[in-house]
C-alpha cells in the first residue's frame, strides 16, 4: 500500500511526525512512503534573506526553542536513505495542477497523510489523494480552522489533545481515525503545549497506520462544533482602545496567542511582554491598572522601532 505526506518541511509538528512514521514503517514492510511533498520550501533551500529573518524570530522568541525541533535532523535526512521522493508545490500550493498530476497519473497513492500544512484541500486534490487523513491539534469537532491551541488556552479549557480524521471538502471535516484526549496545563505556552501534544501522537502513529490497514472507516465527529479563521485571529488580537479591557484579559491574551496588537507611537504594535506600573504607563485599562509594553516581539520598545520594516516578515 503506497502512501504520500504533505507538509511544511521546517514545522515541528511535520519533523516530528514523518521521523515517527520512517520509525513505524521498520515494522510493517507493506507500506510504502511514495513522497513528502512540501507545502513550503525547507529552510535548507529557501533563499538567504528568508533564513535569516525565520533565525532571528527563533532567537528573538525563546517559546519557540520547543516549536521548532532544531534537535531533529531534516527531513530530506530523514528520507535520505529511502526511495521516498521529495517534491515542493509550485507557490507552496498543493492544488496546483503538476501536484495533482503526479498524484493521479503517476504515484497514484492509496491514501496520503497531512499535518502542517495551511493550504484547503481542493476537490481534485482530495480525489487524487484517494484517502487523505489530516492531523489537527485539537480535540474536533472543537477549534476547527487555525491556532487550535491557543483558543484552548483562551478560553481556559481543562483539556486539549489532537485527532486525525479522514479529509472532505470542508475544513476540518470529516470521521475521526483516531483522538486523544490531554490534561491542559494553563502554565504552559501555546509553542510547549503544541510540542507537547505533537509528541503524543507520534507515539500513536504505528496504531494509525495500522487503523489505516484495516480499512477503519473512522468514527463521525460528534458535539458542539467551533471554527477560528484568520478573521477571528485578527480579532481577538488587535486592541484599538486598551481602556475597554482589563488588564487580566490583555495579560491572558498575549499568554494565549503569543503577542497582541496594541496602539503605540500612533501605530499597532506586536506587544510580546506586558508589565504593570504604578503610574504612567502606555495604556490604563478598564480596571484601572496602567500597563507598559516590556516587549514588542520580543524586544525592548526602542530597539523594535529599529525593525518595525520587517515586523510582518518576522512575525509570520
Amino acid at each position: 500500500m503506497k502512501f504520500v505526506v504533505f507538509g511544511a518541511p521546517g514545522a515541528m509538528a511535520a519533523r516530528v511526525v514523518v521521523q515517527s512514521i520512517v520509525a513505524a514503517l521498520k515494522q510493517r514492510p507493506t507500506l510504502e512512503f511514495a513522497a513528502f511533498i512540501a507545502t513550503t520550501p525547507h529552510p535548507a533551500r529557501a533563499k538567504w534573506k528568508q533564513f535569516a529573518l525565520s533565525a532571528i524570530r527563533r532567537m528573538l522568541n525563546p517559546r519557540l526553542k520547543h516549536s521548532t525541533a532544531r534537535h531533529l535532523p531534516s527531513i530530506p535526512q530523514m528520507l535520505r536513505r529511502s526511495q521516498t521522493k521529495i517534491l515542493t508545490a509550485p507557490s507552496g500550493d498543493p492544488n496546483s495542477p503538476s501536484i495533482v498530476a503526479e498524484l493521479r497519473d503517476n504515484i497514484r497513492p492509496d491514501f496520503a497523510l497531512v499535518v502542517a500544512c495551511a493550504p484547503i484541500f481542493r476537490r481534485d486534490l482530495l480525489n487524487a489523494c484517494r484517502n487523505p487523513i489530516n492531523y489537527h491539534d485539537a480535540l474536533l469537532p472543537r477549534y476547527r480552522g487555525l491556532r487550535a491551541v491557543s483558543w484552548a488556552i483562551y478560553f481556559k479549557d481543562l483539556v486539549c489533545g489532537y485527532t486525525w480524521h479522514r479529509m472532505t471538502e470542508n475544513i476540518d471535516d470529516g470521521n475521526i481515525m483516531l483522538q486523544e484526549y490531554l490534561d491542559l496545563d494553563p502554565r504552559l505556552s501555546a509553542p510547549e503545549l503544541v510540542f507537547r501534544v505533537v509528541r503524543r501522537t507520534a507515539g500513536r502513529t504505528g496504531e494509525l497506520l495500522d487503523r489505516i490497514l484495516e480499512g477503519h472507516p473512522g468514527a463521525p465527529q460528534t458535539g458542539e462544533a467551533s471554527y477560528y479563521g484568520r478573521k477571528a485571529l485578527r480579532e481577538i488580537r488587535t486592541i484599538t482602545n486598551p481602556a475597554d479591557h482589563t488588564s487580566d484579559e490583555l495579560f491572558h491574551r498575549v499568554h494565549a496567542f503569543n503577542w497582541i496588537y496594541l496602539p503605540l507611537g500612533g501605530r499597532l504594535c506586536e506587544v510580546t511582554q506586558l508589565t504593570s506600573v504604578s503610574r504612567g504607563g502606555d495604556w490604563l485599562t478598564s480596571d484601572g491598572v496602567h500597563l507598559k509594553a516590556a516587549r514588542c516581539f520580543f524586544l525592548p520598545p526602542f530597539l523594535y522601532r529599529l525593525i518595525r520594516p520587517f515586523r510582518r516578515k518576522l512575525a509570520e
